[in-house]
């Protein structure tokens, strides 16, 4: 995977089976919703750079670990 568009989805497909096990309509809600541990963007606004997806897998691991300071 080395196109920006590849690392979106697979991204995306983690945090839709981690965080929301699969459930689509809770999981397009959050993506369309300002998050405060995201600097209150939503995860879509991110998605658009390489920088905000660094930031979104971030989240994804500090979320995955327990990591909620």
């Amino acid at each position: 995977m080395d196109s920006q568009g590849d690392i979106q989805k697979a991204l995306l497909d983690e945090i839709r089976r981690t965080l929301f096990r699969g459930d689509d309509e809770l999981f397009e809600r959050w993506l369309s919703r300002p998050v405060p541990a995201l600097e209150g963007k939503t995860p879509n606004q991110l998605l658009l750079d390489p920088m905000g997806i660094d930031q979104l897998e971030g989240y994804l691991c500090d979320m995955k670990y327990g990591n909620l300071s």
